[in-house]
């Protein structure tokens, strides 16, 4: 295979790591054709000293849905160390399956759920923490799927207000944004490979 998707998307309890808690990751692992050949969905607990923005746990509370999904993750939540070492499961995985050296990290946007899950991983997965003897480094950036889209409003002239209802049309009939990690993931897995595809059409 010559490429491995790793599509993440990252739920949290403020604007950032540094003062903040990433309390739910999903990663939906793809070839470059779309087919989906892994999954992992982890719920995480809050770090001891980092107690969240006000404004981000107004709004996790002020809708039912997400309130409730809010809830369950405070309950069935691991620790940040566990967490990773779950992720690192997966990759150990899916580099072992495929025989891949290599993740290509895709996000919606990429500079908000990159910084937590870099930051995550690079603090809390070593040789020190991680009950394997291997741990696989996820490198230095991801693509942002905002960015794409941008791109491909361009050469589909296509208006920022039809943009939805084509991607549900195309894509995503079956699919639904939940502000779960894994959920988010498969949505925006679905995009990405419809998107470079169309991109990929206009190239040649």
């Amino acid at each position: 295979m010559a490429k491995i998707f790793g599509h993440f998307d990252i739920e949290a309890d403020g604007p950032t790591p540094m003062t903040s808690n990433m309390i739910n990751i999903g990663v939906v692992f793809t070839d470059n054709l779309g087919k989906i050949l892994h999954e992992v969905s982890i719920d995480i607990s809050p770090r001891k000293g980092y107690n969240g923005d006000k404004d981000t746990l107004n709004w996790w509370m002020n809708d039912a849905k997400r309130k409730t999904e809010y809830e369950r993750i405070l309950r069935e939540g691991i620790d940040h160390i566990t967490a990773m070492d779950r992720l690192n499961d997966a990759l150990i995985h899916v580099m072992e399956t495929t025989g891949v050296k290599k993740i290509y990290w895709v996000a919606r946007p990429a500079a908000y759920d990159w910084m937590f899950l870099k930051c995550y991983h690079d603090l809390y997965i070593s040789d020190k923490f991680s009950k394997n003897k291997i741990v696989i480094p996820i490198g230095f950036s991801a693509t942002c799927l905002s960015s794409i889209r941008e791109v491909w409003m361009l050469f589909k002239n296509i208006k920022r207000e039809q943009v939805d209802d084509y991607i549900k049309e195309k894509w995503t009939k079956d699919l639904v944004m939940t502000h779960n990690g894994l959920d988010d993931a498969r949505y925006q897995a679905r995009i990405y490979h419809g998107m470079m595809a169309e991109l990929e059409g206009y190239s040649r």
